[in-house]
């Protein structure tokens, strides 16, 4: 950990130098393709668009359900038999379960996503990557749960700029080879292969179709987190995790997750969000800021770029998680997550150590919670985030998932506990009730022993004399 935490303030250094990076890549940008890709050309685009899908996923969060109304069943979802960077690469095609090495197994899936009404059409498709232990292996580092009849999914939501799996492919490797878990890789709307056209890259064109993004990955993450509880009857446990961006979009996702599972199942659900932000007002206030075209939210009435700057960030920090957040307080009875855990870091410029403080108040409030909620500070800024997840990141979700765990299984001890004295009370029912009854059969007996000497009116005259003669 010390060794960890000196590398982790060393690159700190890092987060002084984002904004140059920027500018290094934009200058690459222009060599290439003749132009710097920028955030939000078109500017703000279709808000009532989003307005109403906000409104529709609220209602529905409210009635226990996503947008989707029904719940994700098996035959919904389609296995490819080739990732879309496969594709990207004209690699020939692989065999529905691509292994990665002698221990991991891995494949995509899709479904219609439950916000297709709100999606572009090359969008319409949740798509994820799914990493899985070999069963054909035992995996001499395999270490698993300390539940063995389950298994335990952890869901990772991408950061912002994050396209491919490629970023998250090392931490969602580390879950499957040391813990035996299997790692969802999300593709959010608008990255990779859900990317409409006329977008460059991953750069979104309207600030509407980021917040529809982040809409739509909560509702994705729900519908599958509740079909991965409910696939088998061994009552498989989730984990939902993102980094930055990401992080912010895993509160929604637990948010809505809890209203679809309900209270029984929720003690199965966990959560560690990773340098998350509640709002979206990171974009506007820190580094990130350079990357978006101001000049396509000018309007003709501001006096100059600083009130077209304001009124930006005016609309960046109303949009908040906490908006995702009020349906699940609205529940007569609000599900309770098993655990969950909020890590930041000292030095960060893109998500800022205020920024981490509004986040954990809202989480600290909304979230219900069965166990402790906790916050980790690490030395470093984003940087160093970003670099070490596979050390930060991952045993945020250790914690998180041994918490639950613990939980269960003391559950488990509970229930069986309970059971036992239940068996016990039975039992001595049982007992005393068959004692009662052989002193009645005895008292029986007894009475007929003393008038049954004789049925005959004789008998029972003989039976008075010999009794008097005694």
């Amino acid at each position: 950990n010390i060794t960890n935490d000196f590398i982790s303030t060393s690159l700190g250094v890092l987060d002084p130098c984002i904004p140059y990076i920027f500018k290094f890549n934009d200058f690459q940008c222009k060599r290439k393709y003749g132009k710097a890709f920028k955030y939000f050309e078109d500017g703000y685009g279709d808000m009532d668009k989003y307005q109403r899908m906000l409104h529709n996923v609220s209602t529905a969060m409210e009635k226990g359900e996503s947008l989707a109304k029904q719940p994700l069943q098996q035959t919904d979802i389609h296995w490819s038999t080739t990732t879309p960077q496969a594709q990207a690469r004209q690699q020939p095609p692989q065999q529905e379960e691509n292994k990665i090495n002698h221990s991991i197994v891995m494949k995509e899936g899709s479904f219609t996503s439950p916000a297709t009404d709100f999606l572009p059409s090359e969008a319409s498709q949740c798509r994820f990557i799914m990493l899985q232990p070999s069963s054909s292996d035992s995996g001499a580092q395999q270490k698993p749960s300390t539940s063995n009849k389950n298994n335990t999914f952890v869901i990772i939501l991408p950061g912002s700029g994050e396209s491919t799996e490629s970023e998250r492919f090392e931490l969602a490797k580390k879950f499957v080879q040391q813990r035996g878990w299997s790692s969802i890789i999300m593709i959010a709307p608008y990255y990779g292969s859900r990317k409409p056209a006329g977008q460059e890259s991953f750069h979104l064109r309207t600030v509407a179709d980021h917040f529809i993004q982040s809409l739509a990955i909560c509702q994705e993450t729900a519908v599958l987190c509740q079909y991965l509880m409910n696939q088998n009857t061994n009552n498989d446990n989730v984990c939902i995790t993102g980094f930055s961006y990401g992080g912010g979009c895993a509160l929604g996702a637990t948010s809505a997750s809890l209203c679809l599972v309900g209270d029984k199942n929720a003690e199965r659900l966990s959560a560690a969000y990773y340098c998350p932000t509640v709002s979206y007002e990171a974009m506007v206030s820190g580094d990130m800021s350079y990357k978006i075209d101001y000049e396509a939210f000018r309007s003709p009435s501001d006096k100059d770029m600083l009130e077209t700057k304001q009124k930006l960030h005016r609309v960046m920090k109303n949009m908040t998680m906490e908006l995702m957040m009020e349906p699940l307080g609205k529940h007569k009875k609000a599900p309770r997550i098993a655990s969950a855990i909020h890590g930041a870091f000292q030095g960060d410029t893109i998500v800022e150590p205020y920024l981490s403080h509004k986040f954990y108040d809202v989480f600290e409030r909304d979230l219900p919670c069965r166990t402790e909620k906790t916050m980790k500070w690490f030395p470093g800024g984003h940087a160093s985030a970003a670099i070490l997840r596979t050390v930060y990141q991952y045993d945020l979700v250790l914690e998180v998932v041994e918490k639950m765990e613990k939980l269960l299984q003391e559950r488990s001890c509970d229930g069986l506990r309970s059971d036992i004295i239940s068996k016990r009370k039975t039992k001595t029912i049982s007992l005393c009730s068959g004692i009662v009854h052989m002193e009645r059969q005895s008292e029986k007996e007894k009475m007929s022993n003393l008038v049954g000497c004789g049925k005959s009116k004789k008998a029972r005259r003989t039976h008075k004399r010999v009794r008097r003669t005694n």
